[in-house]
């Protein structure tokens, strides 16, 4: 009795060990979001969506295709974002949106990011409307911008010399967002 409570014991301990259950342990400490970014990776290839927070984990999805890609965030878990959605935006079709990705994944913060600010856009010190002081800048739309990380419906952007919190980006590929 005593040798099979081991062996059962041992089991269990592995399974909770599993790179599958960790993955999903580290996701589940990761900051939430509810964010959308485009694919900026150039690889024609498409961009990688991986089963966990890992470039050694397996591929559960390639994203590719269209004039533009949305992948809508869920999470960051260290230079990783969670997404649970991607849209592919393509003009030349009748229904120009169409779903590619539906599920669990997750891409590199590098793969994905915006084209640029809205015009008029506030960027903030934290990510909070209540708390949160507006950073000086130009307002001006359609700037390159860097998206750094990601938190409830904020995204910390830099902006030239300028690093803050906003949820006024642009993600549309084919026209300004002034």
């Amino acid at each position: 009795m005593h040798v099979r409570s081991f062996s059962f014991a041992a089991m269990m301990l592995a399974a909770l060990l599993s790179p599958a259950l960790l993955s999903h342990a580290a996701a589940a400490d990761a900051t939430r979001c509810d964010a959308t970014l485009v694919v900026t990776d150039p690889d024609p290839k498409g961009l990688n969506v991986r089963s966990a927070p890992d470039a050694k984990s397996g591929i559960v999805a390639v994203l590719k295709g269209g004039d533009y890609i949305e992948v809508h965030v869920t999470g960051q878990s260290g230079q990783w974002y969670a997404i649970d959605t991607a849209t592919m935006i393509d003009t030349s079709l009748a229904d120009q949106e169409k779903a590619i990705f539906h599920g669990h994944g997750f891409v590199h913060v590098s793969k994905v990011g915006a084209s640029g600010m809205q015009s008029g856009a506030v960027i903030l010190d934290r990510p909070d409307e209540k708390t949160g002081k507006k950073v000086a800048w130009d307002g001006q739309g359609d700037q390159a911008v860097t998206v750094l990380a990601c938190s409830g419906p904020f995204l910390k952007v830099q902006l030239r010399k300028v690093t803050g919190w906003s949820k006024e980006i642009c993600t549309n590929e084919l026209t300004t967002c002034a």
